[in-house]
């Protein structure tokens, strides 16, 4: 299977959060195809895959961590801000 740089590229652009790519029997790219996907993936999400890969956390435990995220992501940006928290903070009970 050809599969091209551009293709890599409009991959990348078109699905932001996937997680795994596997490319078997494929030719037609290089590097700078890879560098594109590879500017997709933070930090944080290869040390993620890393620790799944190694057998150290589960999906579960990630699903766990992620809702507490999701709980702290008020305004649903995807990255925690002092806005958030500051959101948060305001809508909780005062007691």
């Amino acid at each position: 299977m050809s599969v091209k740089d551009e293709d890599l590229e409009l991959l990348a652009d078109s699905f932001p959060y996937f997680k795994e790519l596997v490319l078997v029997c494929c030719d037609g790219f290089g590097t700078s195809g890879l560098a594109v996907i590879a500017n997709k993936c933070s930090a944080a999400e290869f040390i993620v895959y890393k620790l799944k890969e190694m057998g150290t956390i589960s999906e579960e435990d990630i699903s766990v961590v992620m809702e507490g995220f999701k709980n702290l992501d008020v305004d649903q940006s995807g990255t925690l801000t002092a806005a958030d928290l500051l959101l948060l903070e305001s809508s909780q009970p005062q007691g």
